[in-house]
């Protein structure tokens, strides 16, 4: 999906609020259809600031002098929609112990550090404000009187007449709180804005999201290195060159599967049917080709694609980059043992010896144990839950000098879950 997809993708969702005055909603609409891809928050020729200025900025300051009711107008005093990401609110929001919440001055102005690239910097500044709008939203919320007793059940039948200027202040907060989330959308495709670096491609150096290995489960090298990272202290200059330095780090795989390395090229060849396996477990419109399907042990992105990659890796069938693979031997049995033919019928249903069909039938309930036995992830940090009984046995095996395949059965584990295992124990040696 290009650019320009994305972006209209991402405009077609946003939702005018109804409270909106239509002065304000006009303005809003125009302000969408002049957006082009071309715009972004830190572009001086293509200035999405200028836009808002234009059709936007009045009709917002109309809005909020309209109201005289008695609100939390301190917290958006300054608020013009064209400075949300060029200049800090004067005053934030301070949560008490008892969780109430109260308006202070900034003690300690925010200063850009030299190496944070532009449009991280407007991002944090546009955080601050809709912190503050979201905080004004709910205490304005909270100061509408509420009717009680007799009064309460005489109004559920009339609905509660707001005034038109206290309407279009809700609308009009709302809206702002819209800008802002649209805005992050409208980052630029590279900075020239930051030191040792002529040009640095945004999408490369700035994502934080953690993203996966085309080929597996685990993150890509990128996703790692930002893991790692601790987070910034006093020196956060140094941080956010670290930030930037991972850019040139490989957003696409993992070490294992670094390209080049044996991993790499023993894996390529699973790729389209580890994608299409995946497609199938995200999506139930899709429908397996396997006979026997594993299933994940929760609906996280790890776990399903953990099990996508054990199902095609499982060696049910010969897999092909060129072409989609004949269904195996165990993939013909599975069904006619479900249907409670016993091994014998099966060996002349498929003219094989009972001796293949025992082995087959053996070999797949080794194949679904250990996928369930992999596939036990934490919620919170992604990591494999594996007991130490197991670690001690894999390092004891790896200290023998035995196989990983011969540890894996042993310990009834995936050949692929033991590699990792074992990885983890060379790290924690160095």
């Amino acid at each position: 999906m290009t650019r320009a997809e994305k972006l209209q993708e991402r405009i077609d969702l946003v939702v005018i609020d109804d409270r909106c005055s239509d002065e304000l909603s006009s303005g809003f609409r125009t302000f969408l259809s002049n957006l082009s891809p071309s715009h972004s928050i830190t572009s001086i020729k293509f200035c999405i600031w200028s836009l808002i200025q234009e059709h936007l900025d009045d009709a917002f300051s109309n809005t909020m002098a309209k109201f005289e009711g008695t609100w939390n107008s301190d917290l958006l005093s300054d608020l013009r929609l064209s400075e949300v990401g060029l200049r800090l609110p004067k005053k934030t929001v301070h949560v008490t112990v008892r969780k109430k919440f109260k308006p202070v001055e900034l003690k300690v102005p925010l200063i850009k550090p030299e190496a944070m690239p532009p449009a991280n910097w407007q991002l944090l500044i546009m955080s601050y404000w809709d912190l503050n709008l979201n905080t004004a939203l709910r205490l304005m919320t909270r100061s509408r009187k509420r009717p009680s007793g007799l009064k309460k059940l005489l109004s559920q039948s009339e609905p509660q007449v707001v005034s038109r200027p206290e309407d279009e202040l809700y609308g009009a907060l709302e809206l702002a709180r819209e800008l802002i989330l649209l805005l992050a959308y409208f980052r630029p495709k590279s900075t020239t804005k930051i030191p040792d670096h002529d040009s640095v491609p945004d999408s490369t150096t700035c994502s934080q999201e953690k993203t996966f290995c085309e080929l597996c489960w685990r993150p890509t090298i990128r996703s790692s290195l930002l893991n790692e990272m601790p987070r910034p202290t006093a020196d956060i200059d140094n941080y956010w060159k670290s930030i930037v330095n991972s850019g040139r780090v490989s957003n696409r795989y993992c070490e294992t599967h670094k390209p080049g390395s044996n991993g790499y090229h023993a894996d390529l060849r699973y790729k389209k049917a580890f994608e299409r396996q995946l497609q199938v477990l995200m999506s139930r419109r899709n429908i397996s080709t396997y006979a026997i399907d594993l299933m994940p042990n929760d609906h996280t992105m790890v776990a399903l694609r953990k099990t996508a990659y054990e199902q095609v890796h499982a060696r049910l069938r010969p897999i092909s980059s060129s072409y989609e693979a004949a269904v195996g031997l165990k993939e013909k049995i599975w069904p006619l043992w479900c249907q409670g033919l016993s091994q014998s019928e099966i060996a002349r249903e498929l003219g094989v010896t009972r001796q293949a069909v025992f082995k087959a039938l053996a070999e797949l309930r080794d194949i679904v144990s250990a996928h369930h036995a992999s596939c036990d992830f934490d919620p919170i940090t992604d990591e494999l839950r594996i007991s130490q009984q197991i670690q001690d046995s894999i390092r004891i095996g790896l200290e023998n000098k035995e196989s990983p395949s011969s540890i894996a059965k042993s310990v009834g584990l995936t050949k692929a879950t033991v590699l990792e295992l074992a990885r983890s124990i060379a790290k924690l040696k160095e």
